[in-house]
Formats: structure tokens, C-alpha cells, sequence
């Protein structure tokens, strides 16, 4: 959650960079990797815009550097026509700037919130649980696989004193060969299917266990969504107690029949 937000707010100080000001005055003194008329792109720079895992990613740094040198070549075409005093433009970007400020306040605000612990946690999913659904039905099941037909069928007249490869895992249906879909959409366990034909082989297929779709998760299935949607609310409620205090030291005033006037005369 931590890198999503840094990735976000790099992404948006990156933007807001390109349509405020030029990125000549920053990280100077780093190695330069790419130059627009006085505008220098740093090697500094460049680590800190890309993700840390696209570091070593040399395509990654050279795709960044492109798309750097043509929004720049953009930018410093826009100053040249004077668009930044353009009072439309001026405005868009004294709204971006103001919304960049916003969101860096909000994410303050957010992290005082601590991450919730395992039993609070659980608390949380056992008062949601109806909420966490299976969206597809899950299946384990056995099979056996035999080169040809006649082989195939001399091995299910051998049934139940035969050998099954398991699939011990929860598996959906599109992560299973499309030829076992009928049989195993039969949703009824220890049913064993003839001899079909399935790539290269002749399969016999037993369901040994079914979870239909719409039955609960399990905690440990929710979890991960349950920390997420626990969270965000935390965060939520934060940004909205403190918004609430800052409305006191900051007084605010609306005039409704202002715009309600406007609007009727218009």
C-alpha cells in the first residue's frame, strides 16, 4: 500500500511538473541523460519517476526519456506561444498545482491511521462475511489420462480399483481444459465421466469437491480484500475528522442565494 501511494503522488508531481515549471533547477548536480534546449533530464530524477523494480529495466528507462524529451519539447513550445497566460490555462494550472497540494495533505492526514491488527482484522470479516462471495465455483478433481480410447475404457470398467491424479488445489473453470467443462459443471461430487477425448489424451475425470459460486470465502480467501476495504475506511474517516477540525480555524461561508439567483435568471 505504501509503494502504491509513493507511486501515485510521483506520478502526479511528474505532471504537475511538466506544466509548471521546467526541470532545469532540480538534481543539477546528478549526470544529465537527456537535455531540451536549457532543460536537463537527471539521472536522479530519472530513478525517482520510475518504479524500483524497472531500476535495471533499460527499455523501461528509455521509453521514460522519450516520452520525457517529447513532453518537453511540448512544454517549451507552449511557453514560447505565451499559452501559460492564456487565463483558461492559468487557471487549469493553478488547479492542478492546487490539487497536487490537496492530495500530499490528504496522504499526511491518512498516515496516522496504523495498520490494523490480526484480530481486528478478523472482527472486521466476521461482521462483513456475507459480504465476501465466491464470484466463480471452484473445483478439486481427480483424473486419469490414457493414450487411445480402447485403453481408456478398459480402465474405467477397472473403477474404483484404479489410480487418480489429484488436483489438490481450488481451480475455476477457465484454468481448466475446456473439454472437462461439461462434466465438471455437473457440480455433483464423485461424479465420474466416460472416456473424452482432451489434447492428446483419453481423460476420465472425477469431481471430488465443489464450492458454487456465491458461497463465502474464507477468511483467509478475504483477508487480503478485508485489510484493503478496513483500511481505506480508517483512512477515510481520518481525512474526514481532520477536514472537519480545519473548518473551524479556517472559517467558511456560502452564499447560496447567489448561485440559486444565477441560476434562475439564466
Amino acid at each position: 500500500m505504501v509503494n502504491t501511494k509513493l507511486s501515485v503522488m510521483r506520478f502526479l508531481m511528474f505532471m504537475l511538473l511538466f506544466t509548471l515549471v521546467s526541470c532545469e533547477k532540480f538534481f543539477h548536480t546528478s549526470l544529465p541523460v537527456a537535455k531540451v534546449g536549457d532543460s536537463v533530464l537527471t539521472l536522479v530524477q530519472l530513478k525517482q519517476s520510475l518504479p524500483s523494480a524497472e531500476h535495471g529495466n533499460s527499455q523501461a528507462k528509455m521509453s521514460f526519456i522519450n516520452q520525457w524529451v517529447d513532453h518537453e519539447v511540448l512544454y517549451q513550445e507552449a511557453l514560447q506561444q505565451d499559452l501559460h497566460k492564456d487565463p483558461q490555462v492559468a487557471w487549469l494550472m493553478h488547479d492542478a498545482q492546487r490539487k497536487v497540494l490537496i492530495y500530499a495533505l490528504l496522504d499526511s492526514m491518512a498516515s496516522t491511521v496504523k495498520e490494523p491488527d490480526e484480530g481486528q482484522i478478523e472482527a472486521f470479516y466476521a461482521t462483513n462475511s456475507h459480504k465476501y462471495t465466491l464470484e466463480e465455483s471452484l473445483y478439486k478433481y481427480s483424473y486419469i489420462n490414457s493414450p487411445n480410447g480402447k485403453i481408456a475404457w478398459e480402465v474405467y470398467k477397472q473403477i474404483p480399483r484404479v489410480s487418480w491424479d489429484s488436483v489438490q488445489e481450488w481451480t475455476t473453470l477457465n484454468r481448466v481444459d475446456s473439454c472437462l467443462w461439461s462434466h465438471l459443471q455437473k457440480d455433483k461430487i464423485g461424479a465420474i465421466s466416460y472416456p473424452q477425448r482432451c489434447q492428446d489424451f483419453q481423460v476420465i475425470v472425477r469431481i471430488d469437491s465443489v464450492r458454487k459460486a456465491g458461497e463465502r470465502k474464507t477468511y483467509e480467501e478475504a483477508r487480503s480484500l478485508a485489510l484493503a476495504q478496513m483500511s481505506r475506511k480508517e483512512r477515510l474517516a481520518a481525512i474526514d475528522s481532520a477536514t472537519k477540525a480545519l473548518k473551524i480555524t479556517h472559517p467558511v461561508f456560502t452564499w447560496k442565494e447567489n448561485f440559486i439567483v444565477k441560476e434562475e435568471n439564466d
